[in-house]
């Protein structure tokens, strides 16, 4: 089995508001540590994290981290750069690229539809985000991509947002769209029946656009269909990828996890571990002695409310070290669970997940203990 750390895809799934896209950044620099040349495709970080990272939206190409920031970290010589993923710009590279000439995908990229179809397609936001994956796994640049997927309750959702394109964007139902004078004889016929109908419900101008929409848009759909056909046969491969799903410990973060990891062995999908984050570690020595209270009587209140925080905080902890047993019990001896310490704002910056990143890279190397 290929190390996780050599694998062309690091995958990152899981619920929104988890740290997701911190988790795949601090992936993404153990990577380059590791003398890999790696792209990060996050999506909608932080704003912190996105101005360290040089980050926004609309940017045609990945942008490389700065030397300087390498070095700063230890890394010199490594090769990292970062890309947020942005549905309708990516929508827009895909348009170029495979439309059978220019004067088509200008039209395409200046139509309505075209132009809100992120919000009008169910699955967009996954579909462009598997097919970016695809361009850059095979245009041979990186050794790594880590990939911060789209926020979704269900963790596999990005994983279905393809299929449920397809399912919109069917063959048949193109047809509904055909113009009339494209046609002739029965289909003409009806071809005009439904312009009559479709035209009286979305008016003249909505149904002009949905026609040229999708009349532009066919000739690339079946370009897509084999992207997404190629790209699950990489996903589905444990030699070239490895899912990572990121939790927290909270009670609902643990059950999403359940259904991932049922998920995850119904498809056959190569989990390689569940990140638990922002975990809470207790101090028991921070409670209070009831000595020190009774001495300084003037610091009383103080004393006391703090003894009260550092009680709460151990509770606190002993949930979390509860919930990851749980996910522990759950995920079983044949992926890793690992555990990382709430970084409250420390986490948008790159020096605080460089540690992060090298603290994974040490518990992702060790070997299971495989049932």
């Amino acid at each position: 089995m290929t190390p996780l750390f050599e694998r062309q895809v690091l995958v990152c799934c899981g619920a929104g508001g988890v740290g997701k896209t911190t988790v795949s950044t601090a992936l993404a620099l153990e990577c380059a540590r590791r003398g890999q040349r790696v792209l990060v495709l996050t999506i909608d970080p932080s704003r912190r994290l996105a101005e360290t990272l040089g980050v926004r939206r609309n940017l045609d190409a990945p942008v490389a981290i700065s030397a300087e920031t390498l070095d700063s970290l230890g890394m010199s010589g490594a090769s990292l750069d970062a890309w947020m993923l942005d549905p309708q710009r990516v929508s827009e590279i895909t348009v170029d690229r495979l439309a059978p000439n220019r004067e088509s995908a200008e039209r395409l990229k200046a139509n309505r539809m075209f132009r809100n179809v992120s919000a009008m397609i169910a699955g967009m936001q996954e579909y462009t985000a598997m097919e970016a994956l695809h361009e850059f796994s095979t245009a041979g640049r990186y050794d790594t991509i880590v990939l911060d997927t789209p926020p979704a309750r269900n963790a596999l959702a990005f994983l279905d947002g393809p299929e449920r394109l397809e399912r919109l964007l069917d063959r048949r139902i193109l047809a509904l769209f055909e113009r009339a004078e494209h046609t002739s004889g029965i289909r003409r016929a009806a071809a005009e029946l439904i312009a009559r109908v479709m035209t009286a419900v979305f008016g003249e101008k909505n149904w002009d656009d949905l026609q040229e929409f999708f009349e532009l848009f066919a000739p690339i759909l079946e370009q897509l269909r084999q992207n997404a056909g190629a790209m699950w046969e990489r996903l589905d491969n444990p030699e070239l990828t490895g899912f990572l799903v990121v939790a927290s410990p909270l009670a609902e973060s643990v059950a999403d996890c359940e259904v991932f990891i049922q998920e995850a062995s119904s498809r056959r999908i190569p989990l390689a571990g569940v990140v638990v984050n922002r975990v809470h570690v207790g101090h028991p020595e921070a409670v209070m002695p009831r000595e020190l209270i009774a001495a300084r009587p003037d610091l009383r209140v103080a004393l006391e409310r703090l003894e009260q925080f550092a009680e709460d905080e151990a509770l606190i902890a002993a949930r979390d070290a509860a919930a990851i047993h749980d996910v522990q019990a759950r995920v079983g001896a044949n992926a890793h669970v690992v555990a990382l310490r709430d970084r409250g704002a420390g986490a948008a910056m790159l020096s605080v997940l460089a540690g992060v990143g090298r603290e994974l890279g040490e518990a992702l190397d060790r070997p299971l203990r495989r049932s």
